[in-house]
């Protein structure tokens, strides 16, 4: 059995790991660079308009990812990934983005956690108002880990957020937790 400070390392690990790869699938999915992190101070509850989120769970641990946007930050942000310099992007455009976006995170953190031993399964993302989150709300426990952040491409932002929590004792290590470039292609 792993100690409480394991455990909290193994849990500071998959956060950091979650954070990195927000930034990467979204320079990714948006093909721009320039993208940086920033710490999320904001303790509202809705943090934006819409929100995409997806799960990861298994027996020893559940993990959600959420992603919390408006339309124009994430249309002018993707406006190369449709190949479209009009200001036409469909709104249903930018959701499949949005659900596209915590799959490449969802996918990640399975693959991550796998090669930690660590078998987990995942949902399809989803998309609900960003006034939903009233009804998910967790509180922060010693078994449930909260992270938010921003992710910043120049004045605008979206607001990401995980939720961890732990059913058994594991190990996390960030050695083996390289990404595969998360390329993908809208049709």
């Amino acid at each position: 059995m792993n100690s409480e400070s394991d455990q909290k390392s193994s849990i500071s690990r998959i956060n950091e790991m979650i954070r990195t790869t927000s930034v990467l699938r979204m320079e990714n999915i948006c093909q721009r660079s320039g993208f940086s992190i920033s710490e999320s101070s904001d303790q509202k509850i809705v943090k934006d308009h819409w929100m995409a989120q997806v799960l990861v769970s298994g027996s020893q641990i559940r993990i959600t990812f959420r992603v919390f946007y408006n339309f124009p930050t994430l249309s002018d942000w993707a406006r190369a990934t449709f190949e479209s310099q009009s200001e036409a992007i469909s709104s249903n455009q930018i959701h499949d983005l949005a659900k596209e976006y915590c799959n490449l995170i969802a996918g990640q953190i399975k693959y991550s956690l796998g090669k930690n031993q660590v078998k987990v399964g995942m949902s399809l993302p989803f998309l609900s108002r960003g006034f939903d989150q009233v009804f998910l709300s967790l509180k922060k426990t010693d078994q449930i880990y909260m992270d938010s952040w921003k992710i910043l491409l120049g004045e605008s932002f979206v607001t990401c957020s995980s939720n961890i929590e732990v059913f058994k004792d594991f190990s996390f290590s960030s050695k083996d937790n390289e990404t595969d470039g998360g390329k993908i292609e809208f049709l």
